[in-house]
């Protein structure tokens, strides 16, 4: 599954992916044709450093399931699951009585998504990955029916109402949770990274 970028939103109707590298390989959602697209790469001779720490960024990401009988492989994708920890804990951030046990738990995130291994993988890799989790982020949100419901599931919000949650959720992780536990520092390359997705997405000035 791809990323779509928004003027193209309409055009791209097969799933084949048009891009150069390594454009293709942050466009592409599915864990597994990313490792493909990295693979066929390396393989191809282009075994630069950048690529070799894309496959360690990789190994780091994601996690392999055990197998149920189906050919195609799933993994689990860690940074989704601390970026949905770092949603829950600013919400604890926003009450004085949790916000101790939260700035406790944030390093750990943090760590999670590698950005205390900023001078290993480099600045610039970081930033891409953790845009492209805040780009799958956004894709699932707008296609998954539970975060799109209206209250009691009775009905679809429109677009501009499940963009609106969207831009809220992840002003509450880039913004609200830094501010509220004095971290702007440690979070400052997910806060750019999540300003780099919703430029992306178009959505950086749509609602303000």
């Amino acid at each position: 599954m791809l990323i779509k970028e928004e003027k193209k939103q309409e055009e791209m109707k097969e799933e084949k992916n048009p891009y150069e590298w390594p454009k293709s390989y942050y466009m592409e959602i599915d864990p597994g044709k990313r490792r493909q697209l990295l693979e066929e790469r390396i393989r191809e001779g282009d075994e630069g450093e950048d690529n070799l720490l894309r496959m360690e960024l990789w190994d780091h990401r994601y996690v392999p399931l055990k197998r149920s009988g189906k050919k195609e492989e799933k993994y689990k994708d860690c940074f989704m699951a601390a970026l949905m920890q770092l949603l829950m804990l600013s919400e604890e951030s926003s009450r004085p009585f949790l916000r101790k046990r939260a700035e406790k738990e944030i390093s750990g995130v943090l760590t999670m998504l590698g950005v205390d291994q900023e001078a290993h993988y480099t600045k610039e890799l970081l930033l891409e990955e953790i845009k492209h989790l805040f780009l799958v982020f956004a894709v699932i949100s707008m296609e998954d029916k539970q975060y799109s419901a209206v209250i009691f599931g009775l009905g679809k919000m429109k677009k501009e109402k499940i963009e609106r949650k969207l831009l809220t959720d992840v002003y509450k992780i880039i913004y609200n949770l830094p501010d509220n536990t004095g971290m702007q520092e440690k979070f400052s390359l997910i806060v750019q990274a999540g300003e780099m997705a919703l430029r992306h997405l178009g959505l950086d000035n749509k609602y303000s």
